[in-house]
């Protein structure tokens, strides 16, 4: 998942939300997996507008990921 996943998740209570998940190595070298909720589905309708409001976090995502954990 070098440049994450985009998700339509459904919640219990109020429209369909999308899910931003990408994983990520801590400082023992252990994979991490991580989550942001972006917006409900009233906010981007389909995934395109979805993964153009994250394309910042995409970059951020992909150049930590590039980066090898500190030796101790």
């Amino acid at each position: 998942m070098q440049y994450g996943s985009l998700v339509r998740t459904s919640r219990s209570r109020g429209p369909d939300v999308w899910l931003f998940r990408w994983s990520e190595q801590n400082y023992d070298g252990q994979r991490v997996c991580r989550k942001k909720v972006i917006g409900t589905i009233d906010d981007y309708s389909d995934c395109q507008a979805a993964r153009r409001s994250v394309a910042n976090l995409i970059a951020k995502v992909t150049r930590r990921i590039g980066v090898p954990p500190p030796i101790r």
